[in-house]
């Protein structure tokens, strides 16, 4: 081993590890050299591609939206298999050809159908009808009574197995089939002048017609005294009848 410098004038191997904190050579210079130059191109054409790639994407987007905006609305057409949101504006027009559920439909506006099939439809304000309602059961809300108002050349038909049992009209009411629960008929026996009828949905309100149908002399008047609170009323003439004397009354509430 020798300390010191080392000069080798020509060629030299070593079949071992060659330790040294420097070696100098101009053919190692120039490839470190070449190493770094080639490491900047890289550095340099990495960084602009993502600016590049901005560029096209804006370019592109700019086209896009400007051939958007140039088609007329009339020729836009979406068509769509499936179409599921949480929320939905349609602002002039939308047509459904074909069968729609919906769980809940509120309307601010007008709503036009040709057909509509509901379980159950509430209607807090007033309804309008141009053409038919065809119903099984209408009642009115809780606590409040139910209005019906005819137009002119309109009316209301209720139907019992599909025959009309009862029509009601601007000009005239008709009365096919009369079946009236709060009516009856009483007698008034020979020698009294009082018949005591018992009767349901009775109120202090409540009208009683008489018609008596066989004869009552000698009485020639009668008049009725109401007891709603026992549900019954009572049938008196002025005299006592001579023989038995029938009845019938009505209860109009």
């Amino acid at each position: 081993l020798t300390d010191g410098q080392i000069t080798i004038s020509g060629n030299a191997s070593v079949s071992g590890t060659l330790f040294a904190q420097e070696i100098k050579s101009s053919t190692i210079d120039r490839l470190r050299e070449k190493i770094s130059e080639l490491a900047k191109n890289l550095t340099s054409e990495v960084a602009t591609v993502p600016a590049q790639l901005t560029s096209e994407v804006t370019t592109a987007s700019a086209q896009l939206t400007s051939e958007v905006k140039e088609v007329p609305t009339s020729e836009v057409n979406i068509s769509l298999a499936s179409l599921e949101a949480d929320i939905a504006f349609f602002k002039d027009f939308l047509a459904v050809l074909g069968q729609t559920t919906l769980t809940d439909l509120t309307v601010n506006g007008n709503l036009t159908a040709g057909l509509i099939l509901a379980q159950r439809i509430e209607i807090s304000g007033d309804l309008l009808v141009a053409g038919a309602i065809t119903a099984k059961e209408i009642n009115p809300l809780p606590d409040q009574k139910l209005s019906i108002n005819i137009a002119g050349g309109s009316a209301v038909s209720i139907y019992a197995d599909t025959v009309p049992v009862a029509t009601f009209s601007a000009e005239a009411t008709s009365l096919n089939r009369l079946d009236l629960a709060n009516s009856g008929t009483a007698t008034i026996a020979a020698g009294t002048n009082a018949a005591i009828i018992t009767a349901e949905k009775f109120s202090d309100k409540s009208q009683i017609v008489v018609t008596f149908t066989s004869d009552s002399k000698p009485a020639t008047k009668y008049w009725v005294k109401k007891e709603p609170e026992l549900n019954q009323f009572t049938i008196f003439t002025n005299y006592p009848v001579n023989s038995d004397t029938t009845l019938d009354w009505l209860m109009i509430n």
